[in-house]
């Protein structure tokens, strides 16, 4: 009975992998921006709360804690740029990429 059930379970994994999404690598940023513009969903970043979520974290460390800003890349596609002033103005010191 597990035998069957294990060959089940891999009989539909693999059909699953041939539905996967394709993979959105490429290195041309033209393209890329098209493809954001024509797009029919966005994210807005607002850097005021961005900063009093800083804030409020910061008030409740204790000790020698300290916050480390991980941004993964240029922040999860947000934009780098905009979020790293709120950083650097909230004494921010350690920032991971």
């Amino acid at each position: 009975m597990k035998l069957k059930l294990s060959l089940t379970a891999l009989a539909l994994m693999g059909q699953t992998a041939a539905h996967a999404a394709p993979l959105l690598v490429d290195f041309d940023d033209s393209e890329r921006e098209e493809r954001v513009q024509a797009s029919n969903a966005w994210l807005e970043i607002d850097t005021q709360a961005f900063s009093n979520n800083i804030q409020l974290l910061q008030k409740d460390l204790k000790g020698n804690t300290q916050i480390c800003a991980i941004m993964k890349a240029d922040a999860y596609g947000n934009g780098i740029a905009g979020l790293m002033p709120s950083i650097i103005a909230n004494n921010v010191a350690c920032v991971g990429i």
